[in-house]
């Protein structure tokens, strides 16, 4: 049995005991997880981090790798096994430490009966949010650092323990190791998601001795690790030779060996075996690159950099001229499409559209038409513009600007779309969404006839951004739509300091407003096919009937006896995806 001191340990009789066994089999055999043992199958990566008892600890890992579970039982094992000793736990906001407090660590102690024991503590027993006291002489303090460490100070501890670290005020470290000056032999353990490449998670990452798991290749002999490089469509291949990884025979290997820092461990989805393949594909396809890196695959990325590269713009061309109605399009495809609006404004911004369409089960989303307005003097001019070029292609749905003036811009545009469909201001039917971009997705809600929907921006731009990545966006050719290529291409992504997130900016004297349009028809169009998918009759979209805004070609499936065949062509394009149907962005 696991050696521990009790609160019964009597008068000179030494505090502490030698911990006779390693850390996992302590978690195994002393801590119950909802009344069950904690084990850990199919995780062969965690025997090296819960036998690593370094001094210095830094754990660069993705969303959900149970970096909190790891940090509770790590906790109870140093209270259990080292009486007497002061343990500072640090996260970067007051509620981020309450709920480790009160959802991991917690239940960690009161739900184990043997931990319970050994600590002194009765069933019922409750404990204090930001200084646990316990019968052995054991403490754990928890505070708050995200601006500064200040609240840390007058503290004497003996382990460091920092969660999302990478959210912690810069350069405020030194301050809190500070509570360590006394320690006898002081523990620093820092985890989190990463960011940029110039946050103190990296840099904390590349001091230690920054161990990845290698997978050796069963083929080639190629030895690979888990990022970008070895996601396949049916699971993890060999960067090298293109044949299935088996991520269960992987070890540790330490990229900067003689570290004297301390150990650090790269942990991520990959190699969580809780963790889909199909899902991990899903957020690939949903999640902006730098998001996906950072909380999927656990890497730091750049910022200043192109959002997208020329290359990759026109490889997702089609070399043809683009549509100028909707009987230049595919049949198949007439039901679905979609318009996105950017509307014109202060600062020589044109009015900009995107005409697109994604088909129910394909992930392929296509901008059939790019077209910008010049700066027109009265933004009626600039509405019926816009609802001319809806009705040439017979759009079913519109999501235009719906911040600032782009409310009543899109007024005038129903009033424009209603001069000839009266049921658009009378039936009740909204085909208008007015987008407004925040931090997160939101639901929609009624404002007229127009349906608000807050998006995401980083979300969905980056999102876009992505697909076109990915080759699972098809565009017209430059050649017709230039200032839409120079307007994409001009985007970067940066660090915002103030909401520590990635943004996608562009220059002041280059205008991005073909970037929001298209980014608001791929909205548009998501929903049109997430709808589609449920109804496929089409008799419901966001709770109302959507009606077809043209009469100059009929949906696909009610064309009359003289409309003209349409043969496939470059953009009636297939890339043999038949897998489900990716939502979102």
């Amino acid at each position: 049995m696991v050696a521990v001191a009790t609160a019964s340990t009597t008068a000179g009789t030494s505090r502490t005991r030698r911990r006779t066994r390693c850390f996992r089999d302590f978690a195994e055999t002393m801590i119950r997880l909802r009344g069950e043992r904690l084990r850990f199958p199919e995780r062969p990566y965690i025997d090296k981090l819960y036998s690593c008892l370094s001094r210095n600890i830094v754990i660069r890992a993705s969303r959900q790798v149970e970096k909190s579970t790891y940090l509770a039982n790590r906790i109870v094992y140093e209270l259990v096994t080292r009486p007497g000793i002061r343990i500072l736990f640090v996260s970067p906001r007051a509620e981020q430490t309450q709920s480790f407090i009160t959802s991991r660590l917690h239940p960690t102690i009161v739900d184990s009966p043997l931990i319970r024991q050994a600590l002194g503590l009765r069933k019922n027993a409750r404990l204090k949010q930001k200084h646990l006291q316990f019968p052995n002489g054991s403490e754990v303090y928890a505070r708050a650092a995200f601006h500064s460490g200040d609240a840390t100070r007058g503290i004497s501890a003996d382990i460091l323990i920092c969660d999302e670290y990478q959210d912690l005020a810069d350069g405020d470290l030194p301050v809190l190791q500070e509570t360590l000056s006394h320690a006898r032999r002081p523990i620093t353990i820092l985890t989190g998601t990463p960011k940029l490449v110039t946050n103190h998670l990296e840099a904390a990452f590349c001091q230690s001795t920054a161990n990845q798991w290698t997978i050796r290749c069963e083929h080639c002999n190629h030895a690979c690790v888990p990022d970008l490089g070895v996601i396949g469509s049916a699971g993890l291949i060999c960067s090298q030779c293109r044949e299935l990884l088996d991520v269960q025979s992987g070890y540790w290997m330490a990229s900067n060996p003689t570290s004297t820092w301390g150990e650090g461990f790269w942990i991520n989805h990959l190699m969580a075996p809780w963790v889909e393949h199909t899902s991990i594909l899903q957020r690939q396809f949903d999640y902006d690159e730098s998001r996906f890196k950072n909380e999927v695959l656990g890497l730091s990325t750049a910022v200043g950099e192109l959002a997208l590269t020329r290359d990759q713009l026109l490889a997702c061309a089609v070399d043809r001229p683009q549509p100028a109605t909707a009987t230049d399009i595919p049949a198949g495809e007439r039901q679905l499409l979609v318009a996105g609006v950017d509307w014109g404004g202060a600062g020589g911004s044109h009015t900009a559209i995107a005409i697109g369409s994604i088909k129910p089960g394909d992930p392929l989303f296509t901008i059939w038409c790019w077209k910008t307005f010049p700066k027109l003097q009265e933004p009626r001019e600039a509405s019926r513009a816009v609802a001319a070029l809806c009705r040439a292609f017979g759009v079913r749905v519109i999501a235009a600007d719906g911040m600032g003036s782009g409310r009543v811009a899109n007024s005038m545009l129903l009033e424009d779309l209603a001069a000839d469909n009266p049921g658009i201001t009378t039936g009740g039917q909204r085909i208008l969404y007015g987008i407004c971009y925040g931090s997160q997705d939101g639901s929609p809600t009624a404002d007229g006839l127009v349906e608000q929907l807050t998006i995401g921006r980083s979300k969905w731009i980056g999102g876009l951004f992505s697909r076109v990545k990915l080759g699972h966006c098809r565009i017209p050719r430059e050649a017709d739509c230039p200032e839409a290529y120079s307007q994409i291409l001009a985007e970067y992504a940066d660090y915002d300091s103030v909401t520590r997130t990635i943004r996608y900016r562009h220059p002041e004297s280059q205008p991005d407003d073909m970037l929001h349009a298209s980014t608001y028809a791929l909205v548009a169009a998501s929903r049109l096919a997430t709808a589609a998918t449920a109804d496929p009759e089409m008799t419901s979209f966001s709770g109302t009937a959507p009606t077809r805004l043209a009469t100059a070609a009929p949906a696909a499936g009610l064309q009359r006896e003289s409309d003209p065949v349409v043969t496939p062509d470059p953009w009636d394009l297939d890339d043999g995806f038949s897998g489900q149907f990716f939502s979102g962005p």
